[in-house]
């Protein structure tokens, strides 16, 4: 409030002041409201714009270098080193809004080390290191060390490593990396019985392959293909059985090599003799 001055002069001019100094704080009163008015506009517009920007931002993705497999919203991929080797992989991110922010890895299961190609930003409240991605794109290797086991194990390590990617409003993204590192056992080719199928020639015959195993399947073994030999012809299929024209009153010898998907080939060819 104006403070009302004192007045010596004549009535006149005394009542024009007071006049004024009525005007003055009546006008001071209006302009606390607008300033008022103002101010909570200025906070209900700051909360609303907040609002909005979540509403509209959109989540952070992630996927791995070497394939990616989603699950309730959940990107997985699986990996597996033979022995003591170590793992290599890499993770992207991305944002279409340019808000990202940083990323986290842990060891969820096992006693694997792990080590993260990334520039450190500090720890979050959990203790966990936070490394610095920033904008609409970026990535991170991560170097996986199984731990040692035994050799003769057929069960070998596991190990899920998870990948969190956050953005600056903290939308958060996430991903699990299952690890299996073991000692990769050759595989084991067996030759069934032939029976005659006939499709395409009287003469052709189906020869079974299913007994055919990797020891290693249950750390994600498996057998990728089969090299072959009819007599003096060679050649590779896939699959759990072949198809091969024979000639009647003729004697054969097959031999059949499985290769497993890490490589590895049988250490004893398979053999079997047919007449037919």
């Amino acid at each position: 409030m104006i403070r009302k001055p004192t007045y010596a002069g004549n009535v006149q001019e005394k009542d024009t002041l007071d006049i004024l100094h009525w005007a003055l704080n009546k006008n001071m009163k209006r302009i606390k409201i607008l300033a008022g008015l103002l101010t909570g506009l200025v906070l209900v517009s700051c909360d609303d714009t907040t609002q909005f920007i979540t509403e509209v931002n959109e989540k952070p993705t992630l996927e791995f270098e070497n394939g990616t497999d989603t699950f309730d919203q959940l990107v997985k991929t699986s990996l597996k080193g033979n022995g003591a080797s170590v793992i290599r992989f890499k993770v992207y991110f991305k944002d279409p809004n340019g808000n990202l922010d940083h990323a986290l890895v842990s060891n969820q299961e096992g006693d694997g080390q792990i080590e993260v190609n990334a520039e450190k930003m500090g720890v979050d409240t959990f203790g966990d290191v936070k490394y610095k991605i920033q904008g609409s794109e970026g990535s991170i290797e991560i170097t996986y060390f199984p731990p040692e086991f035994d050799p003769d194990s057929k069960t070998g390590n596991t190990d899920n490593i998870q990948i969190a990617v956050l953005d600056a409003f903290n939308e958060v993204a996430t991903a699990l990396a299952h690890i299996t590192t073991f000692v990769n056992y050759k595989p084991v080719a067996v030759i069934g019985n032939a029976v005659n199928i006939a499709i395409n020639h009287p003469q052709e015959y189906e020869i079974d392959l299913s007994e055919s195993y990797d020891p290693d399947k249950e750390q994600g073994g498996g057998i990728s293909h089969f090299i072959l030999a009819v007599g003096d012809v060679s050649f590779q299929v896939q699959g759990e059985s072949f198809r091969y024209v024979f000639q009647p009153g003729k004697a054969y010898k097959v031999t059949a090599i499985a290769v497993d998907n890490d490589g590895a080939t049988s250490q004893i060819a398979a053999e079997k003799s047919f007449t037919f």
